[in-house]
């Protein structure tokens, strides 16, 4: 799930398409939600119907508060993780 912009779709829809050709017993389909409701945060359907999801950034809070996601780092290698953390600004990984 992300934003129904150019902004919040297209690079999803480019990275799903080169990993599908690469692997194409994989189907990746992103949907899209408005940006009303994009900046609703409701998050906690989203949760249980998306394995992934683009929010705005206020919703953050909210999300780890009542465990909506899944912690990355329990499940990425530690040198992915600590890559992230070089490339990104400041907790933002």
């Amino acid at each position: 799930m992300t934003w129904a912009h150019a902004r919040g779709y297209a690079p999803l829809a480019a990275t799903a398409q080169a990993f599908v050709d690469v692997r194409p017993d994989i189907d990746i389909t992103w949907d899209r939600r408005s940006l009303a409701e994009f900046g609703e945060g409701h998050l906690e359907q989203l949760a249980e119907d998306y394995d992934l999801i683009v929010f705005d950034h206020p919703f953050t809070g909210l999300a780890a508060e009542r465990h909506l996601f899944v912690p990355l780092d329990q499940y990425l290698d530690t040198d992915v993780v600590d890559q992230l953390k070089e490339a990104s600004v400041g907790c933002s990984y």
